[in-house]
């Protein structure tokens, strides 16, 4: 499901032709996770891009195979299939060091009996002595290729300009600014269904799904047109505890989830109703606390512990469940809990919407006559204590200076420090007085 407000290029090909490495060049960042490992994008993973004030949509698959080797590839197959359905332009590309194959001309034969326009690229030609084999992939009735070397970036100019030149013709080039969006992470260690939950979301198969754990490899960038936002999507890779990363694909995954914590607005944490809390859960939980993101927390597989318990009350449950994260997750205790199931899609249509209150309550900006009247009555009820018998500090002032995450600058006269449990009480009246339900705050003492 692509940004259709902007027109769509596709990137196709047989694996390890570089399709990824292009990607990344074009999109001028390290997205697709790039190896000499063919098939190791598994999924549809999409960067907005911008060229001569054209706006446009670019979006990687994974590598087309006559022959399915397992299910996951017969996965990767049916997206890629999804993906051309949905381009304005197709990209084409092959390697120039192995010349046309038999598999190339077969998919050129059935981009022939499309009405999409179709550039043929020729990848890896890192010098002019690989003009000479321009010729040879006449043969596939697409033209004459395009001369490219993704990783050196030679040629991509002259690609960017024929995809411009193409989405001109259909007349559907965007403007090159992009639209503010939502960006939203899909985070938890693996094989709690976040993909399940993500596909639930689209109603379509965007996301492989899989029980293998770790079938998710990059980080995958969907976008979703909403009627009041519109949101960015990206299902992460599970996050692997270090001793568990075998390879280095493996690795390179694990670096873009906890890269993609600092890039979002909002995190979906997502648990596994059926399991307790474990050290790598744990472990997720705070690095998102300390991103000061937006947090919703959704305790997934929620139907299996309904058939487990099925002679008790679902609201006793709940209730029990969410006494036992609060008291394992103290320092998320503002973070906004829905129960989901991506089976029977229990609380599915609600995500998107409390992701967008989220984000307006990250947005909030509270007066300062507010918070001048809020100051005067907290301290009243509970002044910032004093040590060894000495002057108590006195907080003179506090001003909101940013928002997203919305972040307070107290103002403290006197030599006793503020200590951290009089901070959580304030954090806590500030919410109670002011929302920011969903969001981090962050609060800093200025002496």
């Amino acid at each position: 499901m692509t940004d259709r407000s902007q027109p769509s290029v596709v990137l196709i090909g047989r694996p390890n032709t570089g399709k990824s490495t292009l990607f990344n060049t074009l999109a001028d960042r390290k997205k697709s996770i790039t190896s000499e490992v063919a098939g190791t994008t598994r999924n549809v993973v999409s960067a907005s891009c911008s060229w001569q004030s054209k706006g446009f949509t670019l979006i990687d698959t994974g590598g087309l195979q006559t022959k399915s080797i397992d299910r996951i590839e017969e996965d990767v197959q049916k997206q890629v299939e999804v993906a051309m359905k949905q381009a304005d332009v197709i990209v084409l590309l092959a390697d120039i060091r192995t010349g046309p194959t038999a598999l190339e001309i077969d998919i050129a034969r059935t981009l022939q009996r499309s009405d999409k326009p179709v550039i043929l690229v020729a990848n890896k030609a890192d010098s002019d002595r690989w003009s000479e084999a321009q010729s040879d992939f006449m043969k596939l009735g697409l033209g004459e290729p395009l001369l490219v070397s993704a990783i050196k970036g030679r040629g991509t100019g002259d690609l960017l300009d024929a995809i411009c030149e193409h989405l001109a013709i259909t007349k559907k080039a965007a403007s090159g600014s992009i639209r503010p969006q939502v960006k939203i992470g899909v985070f938890g260690k693996p094989n709690v269904g976040k993909s399940s939950i993500i596909n639930a979301i689209l109603e379509e198969e965007k996301v492989i799904v899989s029980d293998v754990p770790g079938t998710t490899r990059d980080a995958t960038d969907i976008a979703i047109k909403g009627k009041r936002h519109d949101f960015i999507l990206v299902d992460t890779a599970g996050i692997r505890r270090r001793t568990k990363i075998k390879d280095k694909i493996d690795w390179y995954s694990n670096i873009a989830s906890h890269k993609t914590i600092k890039e979002i607005d909002i995190a979906l944490f997502v648990i596994d109703a059926n399991e307790e809390l474990s050290k790598q859960d744990l472990q997720i939980a705070a690095e998102i606390a300390e991103s000061k993101k937006g947090l919703i927390i959704l305790i997934n597989k929620w139907d299996l512990i309904l058939e487990k318990e099925e002679d008790k009350l679902e609201e006793d449950l709940i209730t029990k469940l969410v006494r036992y994260y609060r008291f394992r997750l103290p320092f998320l205790s503002w973070a906004t809990m829905l129960f989901t199931s991506a089976t029977d899609g229990k609380n599915i249509k609600r995500i998107l919407g409390t992701a967008r209150k989220v984000y307006q309550e990250r947005q909030k900006i509270v007066g300062q006559e507010d918070l001048d009247a809020w100051l005067e009555k907290t301290v009243v009820k509970y002044p910032p204590p004093s040590f060894r018998q000495k002057k108590r500090p006195q907080i003179t002032e506090i001003r909101q200076v940013s928002k997203n995450p919305p972040y307070f600058l107290i103002t403290v006269k006197g030599k006793q420090p503020i200590k951290r449990p009089y901070l959580k009480y304030l954090e806590k009246e500030l919410r109670q007085e002011f929302g920011f339900a969903g969001t981090s705050l962050a609060i800093e003492i200025k002496e």
